[in-house]
């Protein structure tokens, strides 16, 4: 199990995989998370996402370059490309912008020899895999989201950082890590801003 990274885990809180989770291959290397999804930082990605407060993302996005910064070897040496999970189309029309790449733009001047790269697209296959995770069950989410993207091949020989708002049970940024290593990807890393702890 590739480990999570995080000030949450250092201070000996929760953030192990479930049961479930573990039993599953990982295609990422080591993922980083700047805090637990709890208060007060769950309101933050709320007002972010649901509040269109899109100017959070600029210290939100500073805060995640500077956990990656600080994540300890092994970990990419040299360039990476980070690239942002897309958002559905329903959620891009509502908000008018991708809470996933507003993080990455904003953490990518934080990081040396980091590039802000948009490589993954949703497959059209699957449309249901764009409905929001917070209204499907763990089964859904883990099949919904097989094969759900495809990525381009500026990822390949690349060492990828996957970005995203919030890790809950990984299967999205499973299927990403997974298209993106089917196109060539060196390695593939994830930076959330945000781990929902399992005990």
């Amino acid at each position: 199990m590739p480990p999570v990274s995080s000030p949450a885990s250092r201070r000996g809180l929760p953030f192990s995989l479930c049961r479930d989770c573990r039993r599953l291959p990982r295609s990422w290397q080591r993922a980083v998370a700047v805090v637990d999804y709890e208060q007060p930082w769950m309101y933050w990605i709320q007002g972010l996402k649901m509040q269109l407060r899109w100017q959070w993302a600029k210290p939100m996005g500073q805060l995640l370059g500077q956990a990656w910064n600080k994540l300890e070897a092994p970990r990419p040496v040299g360039p990476t490309l980070w690239v942002p999970i897309p958002a559905s189309s329903d959620a891009l029309q509502a908000r008018g912008f991708n809470q996933a790449c507003e993080l990455a733009r904003f953490a990518v001047p934080e990081v040396k020899q980091a590039r802000l790269v948009h490589a993954l697209r949703w497959q059209k296959a699957a449309p249901e895999a764009q409905q929001a995770q917070k209204w499907r069950t763990r089964r859904q989410r883990r099949y919904d989201r097989q094969r759900a993207f495809l990525a381009s091949t500026r990822v390949r020989g690349a060492q990828v950082v996957l970005v995203d708002d919030v890790m809950t049970t990984g299967f999205t940024l499973q299927a990403a890590a997974q298209a993106c290593s089917q196109a060539g990807a060196h390695s593939v890393w994830v930076a959330v801003f945000a781990r929902v702890p399992h005990n």
